[in-house]
């Protein structure tokens, strides 16, 4: 959902955001796929749906772009399995997938994109809220 919304322009989100949502119930959750996403500046935090049938391999790619300068860092992995250990820079713990942004010096705001195989597994932008004192 969170993808969709972040895809949307501005005029379309502020027209349907209300009307879109999920229900588990509406498709057979065979497949993997991101259930949950947590951004902050210390990293992205991918959840996968623990109970994929099929999970992988597959080439992942999480695309960071820092804002407003436009610098971009990338993560990957060729041999990627949505419930299975990875290895090469990320933590995983279970179905999670742990990107730290220290490379990227803890960007306060950034747009992150994850790719599955090519194809988009999640997009969303973080911006993060400075407290004025």
């Amino acid at each position: 959902m969170e993808t969709l919304l972040y895809l949307l322009s501005d005029e379309a989100k502020d027209r349907w955001a209300k009307c879109i949502g999920t229900k588990a119930s509406l498709f057979y959750r065979h497949w993997s796929y991101v259930e949950s996403v947590t951004l902050t500046n210390e990293a992205a935090v991918f959840m996968f749906h623990p109970s994929s049938r099929t999970p992988g391999p597959f080439a992942a790619k999480a695309r960071f772009v820092v804002l407003p300068s436009g610098k971009a860092y990338l993560w990957k992995s060729d041999i990627f399995y949505t419930t299975k250990a990875a290895k090469f820079g990320a933590a995983r713990a279970g179905s999670a997938l742990r990107v730290g942004l220290a490379h990227a010096g803890h960007p306060s705001d950034y747009k992150v994109e994850l790719k599955l195989d090519s194809e988009l597994a999640y997009a969303n932008s973080h911006h993060e809220d400075s407290i004025p004192f």
